[in-house]
């Protein structure tokens, strides 16, 4: 630890910076820091992570997409992304939100729109099966 406070002053020495320009430096640093070890509670993250989303992910606005998550899997339509959050619309027509560094974390599979709705064609068969009388099973 001593060297490098021995290096850092040589090098202001040398390159003749004021101690203005040393302690906006130490800030910078300090400030880059703070961000990248306490940024993922923050809501600094989530902005980061909405325009990660926007800018840089192949996820777009009308696509249809699959979160493959153990606990809570989910597939619906991307109806919109914001700063915070990504609106998705499921196969049930109800809208969840979820956070941005959420969806930027697990693991996304962009379907076509066929298999969507084939999904939801295998859900309301299976709907209709349950509903239809004299399809009892032996547990019945």
């Amino acid at each position: 630890m001593l060297f490098f406070l021995v290096l850092g002053f040589s090098m202001v020495i040398i390159w003749g910076f004021s101690g203005a320009d040393v302690i906006a430096g130490i800030g910078s640093v300090i400030t880059i820091l703070g961000v990248a070890f306490f940024a993922q509670w923050s809501l600094l993250c989530n902005i980061t992570s909405g325009l990660i989303l926007f800018f840089n992910h192949p996820l777009k606005i009308g696509d249809y997409v699959e979160i493959v998550d153990k606990d809570f899997p989910m597939s619906g339509q991307v109806e919109n992304i914001t700063l915070f959050f990504l609106h998705l619309r499921n196969k049930d027509n109800h809208v969840y939100t979820l956070a941005n560094t959420i969806v930027v974390q697990k693991t996304m599979r962009i379907m076509k729109p066929e298999e969507f709705f084939e999904e939801i064609k295998k859900l309301e068969e299976e709907q209709e099966d349950k509903n239809t009388p004299g399809t009892e099973t032996a547990l019945d």
